[in-house]
């Protein structure tokens, strides 16, 4: 359990130094993204 929170907060912590770097995308990506994957969902559970 040890182990798994140290790797949590190192990715917890990785993910803040990104963010305050600047690095990150937009909502707009997010969401384009987001847009596409549940497409090829529908179009997988619908057999295609």
């Amino acid at each position: 359990m040890a182990e798994h929170e140290a790797w949590f907060r190192q990715a917890v912590q990785t993910g803040l130094d990104a963010a305050d770097a600047g690095d990150v995308i937009s909502d707009e990506e997010v969401e384009a993204d987001a847009a596409a994957w549940r497409a090829e969902t529908r179009l997988k559970m619908n057999g295609r």
